[in-house]
């Protein structure tokens, strides 16, 4: 299941901690930059960090020349003066990188008349330089907001309320919220919406209709101005995903995804009676966007050119059934945004110049009719969310793109010194320490979407970093005892179908044994393992896991299997062994809270950290957690006297609490605007 974790604009930091300083390249220094500048606001610290990477890397002209164009962009944010000398130095010393010296002689001309009186052309947004006219809308959406569009006018958004699972309408002018469904429930019966489209009359949104206890999904479509739903469709064996309309809003296109096969394919869906036609056949299932050209006679589609390489490109399926062309091909990433409504222009993003910019090219017939253009540089890695007005392109920033940081920890205040963190230079998440606190665990982003994962080990002395296990959907990394192995959950990516395992990993060869393997849950589909999760005891022989609502020790040598606790509550993602390896720290979802805000049901939002003696088998509440806001990690401090944990709260922030190891309330220690959806502690707990 796809879910727009951020809303739109809000860009997530995910600060996973531990670890070392490691020697800084230049483009290291680039990334921290770019964090400080669009993650933290910090422009002037930004503005430092370009400096240096001007003056000590010099060497590499294309990195310096963008350091500086991006310099002067921070410059130009506060007002400066300095933002025109540091457009100047990259036409004086760098006019050889043809790029960035193109786009610092477009911002210093455009500075110089802004100075003397003059204006940017109409139709372009005030700073932005886009000779299309096309004008970026920025919106602050609230927790909980995801999977949506505008509506054609623009004033007004639908989307998924994942607070309550119904489709919302929220009027962009006087910032009301209103549920269009009143059905949404993540208690059982659970049943929620996935994604929303909006008609391009403004007059209807279609989504799909996830009824979880009868595995059963239904597209349905509801009147944005009070009509009630009704369902065009159902079905047991694929997953209906709404992606747009036909222009004369008589079809409603879907992408199919077959949870038996994993296979994909595109088709048309009548909003009258609910008749299908299927388009093309996906070779693999995938989030790339579709968009329908003015004259309905062709949809673009964004796919994989290959599994995991990060590289995708555009196709044009024809909507009477005649084929697939291709549109846009090119080594670089390019990703679809649509044609511009009433237009033959049509958008996409690319990386093929070394940043995220926002690329044009016409489509005539069914074939691009010009080389691409840029349009807007530096742009990000945005996701399109729907055209408006005819002018306006709603965007929101992925939060798949997380940036994990190691920053120092005070074990005697149990403080992060999140000024000196270090953001590594590869998206990822999920970072484990090795026994020994010389390597880190991590999985590592190879390309968009939600399982775009591999395994990665880390060398955190000098940052070398190799990826493992690539036939493997990874999730929760953790260290056997002896640091030669990992212990991964996930499935392999062509065999979905077959369900999730628990594997070990060998850090030396990359071969991934199943040690315990479980079958598919038939109500579960997307390409994100989420039921099961374990971790090693010390003697590296009992195997602790999760799945199924039951915590259980399994022993490798023997089979034999002992269940510790059992309630439907039970989480995979927190579990903390002790120091000692004689306890283990687990969470209990409260069963009876109706107010989850996130359909993802594994997550720890409000109910007990428990505690169990792995010798006797007693299990007792070490503290009960109240919401809002969801519990990221849980781990012990290096003495075993307590144990801390995180709570995350959507757009406030992130807090630590301390609980001694023998219960009692948990206090507040450490706190950061930042919402932070991952945290770890070293061997020594100095990271």
């Amino acid at each position: 299941m796809k879910t727009l974790t951020v809303g739109v604009l809000a860009l997530l930091l995910s600060l996973s901690g531990p670890g070392v300083a490691v020697a800084q390249t230049g483009h290291d220094l680039f990334q921290q930059a770019l964090v400080k500048e669009r993650a933290d606001g910090d422009l002037r610290g930004a503005i430092t960090l370009y400096e240096q990477i001007a003056r000590e890397f010099a060497q590499d002209r294309a990195l310096a020349a963008k350091a500086l164009v991006q310099m002067g962009r921070c410059h130009e944010k506060l007002g400066n003066v300095d933002a025109q000398r540091a457009y100047r130095r990259v036409l004086q010393e760098y006019a050889d990188q043809t790029e960035m010296a193109a786009e610092a002689r477009a911002r210093l001309t455009r500075l110089q008349r802004l100075a003397t009186g003059g204006t940017p052309p109409a139709g372009v947004a005030l700073g932005d330089l886009d000779p299309s006219g096309l004008v970026l809308r920025r919106l602050q959406a609230r927790p909980g907001f995801g999977d949506g569009g505008p509506t054609p006018d623009g004033r007004r958004f639908a989307y998924v309320d994942y607070e309550t699972g119904d489709v919302a309408l929220w009027d962009l002018a006087t910032g009301e919220h209103r549920r269009l469904t009143q059905e949404g429930s993540w208690l059982p019966p659970e049943q929620f919406a996935i994604n929303v489209a909006v008609s391009p009359d403004g007059r209807s949104a279609a989504y799909s209709w996830d009824i979880a206890q009868d595995s059963v999904i239904e597209l349905r479509v509801v009147g944005l101005h009070g009509t009630p739903s009704r369902t065009l469709c159902s079905n047991t064996d694929s997953v209906f995903y709404p992606m747009s309309w036909s222009p004369d809003a008589r079809h409603v296109a879907v992408t199919l995804y077959n949870r038996a096969d994993s296979t994909a394919a595109i088709a048309w869906v009548s909003a009258e009676d609910g008749s299908m036609q299927r388009l093309a056949r996906l070779p693999r299932w995938h989030w790339g966007g579709l968009s329908h050209s003015p004259d309905g006679r062709f949809s673009a589609v964004g796919q994989p050119v290959e599994a995991d390489s990060g590289r995708e490109d555009i196709f044009l399926v024809a909507t009477d059934g005649a084929g697939v062309v291709p549109l846009v091909k090119h080594p670089a990433r390019d990703r679809l945004v649509g044609w511009v409504p009433d237009s033959d222009h049509f958008l996409f993003l690319s990386d093929r110049s070394g940043d995220w910019d926002l690329w044009e090219t016409r489509v005539v017939g069914g074939r691009a009719s010009a080389e691409p253009r840029v349009v807007r540089r530096s742009v990000g890695e945005i996701e399109p969310l729907g055209f408006a007005g005819g002018d306006a392109l709603f965007y929101a920033l992925s939060s798949w793109h997380l940036t994990t940081s190691v920053a120092p920890f005070n074990p005697s205040t149990d403080e992060i010194d999140e000024a000196t963190r270090t953001p590594l230079r590869d998206p990822s998440v999920a970072a484990r320490w090795s026994p020994g606190g010389d390597r880190m665990a991590l999985l590592v982003q190879t390309a968009r979407g939600r399982a775009q994962f591999s395994l990665g080990i880390r060398n955190v002395a000098t940052g070398e970093q190799r990826l493992l296990a690539p036939q493997l959907y990874p999730d929760q990394p953790s260290w056997f005892p002896d640091g030669r192995a990992v212990l991964l959950s996930g499935f392999e990516r062509d065999r979905p179908e077959a369900g999730q395992a628990l594997y070990r990993v060998d850090v030396a060869t990359g071969e991934a044994t199943a040690l315990l393997e479980f079958e598919r849950d038939p109500t579960e589909y997307g390409l994100t393992p989420v039921g099961v999760g374990g971790l090693m005891r010390r003697d590296g022989r009992h195997l602790i896991y999760v799945h199924g609502g039951t915590l259980r020790q399994h022993d490798l040598s023997s089979g034999r299997e002992v269940e510790l606790f059992r309630d439907p509550g039970v989480t995979t993602r927190l579990l903390a062994l002790s120091p000692g390896g004689t306890e283990l720290v687990f969470a209990v979802n409260d069963s009876t809270d109706a107010a989850r805000p996130h359909p993802m049901r594994w997550l720890f939002n409000a109910g007990r950290l428990m505690i169990a003696s792995l010798e006797s088998g007693e299990v007792s509440e070490l503290v009960q957690v109240s919401g809002p806001g969801t519990i990221p990690g849980v781990h012990w401090t290096p003495d075993g006297h307590h144990l801390l944990f995180l709570q995350t709260r959507r757009g406030e922030g992130s807090v630590l609490f301390r609980v001694p190891r023998d219960g009692g309330d948990a206090e507040h220690v450490w706190q950061t605007t930042h919402e932070i959806w991952d945290f770890a502690l070293s061997p020594d707990g100095s990271w």
